[in-house]
């Protein structure tokens, strides 16, 4: 299955590890059956979500469109991001809903009845480290 993530730039990697192990349990589910986490590609560069994915060991997605027709959308993420919701949404991208969004104060969690393919790109948190020191140790002391 794979977990849908939306969250705000105040979310930690605990914070979404803690959301996605909440919702499994909520949901009757095993952590071994998590085969990826997704997002918005807003959040490509999003470090948490990348800690978040390594974490689980599990392959982190980014889509660049979600479905507007969600089972609970929200009026925040309609005004700040102009789509009716993230987590859901990439859920569905994977398949059949599991387990609607749950959410907490910086992240919200759904899960969908598969694996993100297609339109979905792949990102690897060992290339977002090793841009972030390439920058660091470029900056000087």
């Amino acid at each position: 299955m794979t977990a849908g993530i939306g969250c705000t730039s105040g979310a930690t990697a605990d914070d979404i590890i803690a959301l996605v192990l909440s919702t499994l349990a909520a949901s009757g589910l095993n952590v071994s059956q998590l085969a990826a986490l997704g997002s918005h590609s807003r959040k490509q560069g999003f470090v948490p979500l990348h800690q978040a994915a390594q974490h689980f060991d599990v392959p982190l997605h980014f889509l660049d469109e979600l479905a507007g027709d969600l089972p609970n959308p929200s009026a925040f993420v309609a005004r700040t991001v102009g789509l009716p919701g993230i987590a859901e949404a990439v859920a569905l991208a994977a398949g059949p809903l599991l387990a609607g969004k749950h959410k907490s104060t910086n992240v919200t969690c759904a899960l969908g009845a598969g694996v993100l393919l297609g339109s979905a790109q792949a990102s690897s948190f060992n290339a977002a480290i090793a841009s972030s020191r390439l920058a660091t140790s470029s900056a000087g002391p």
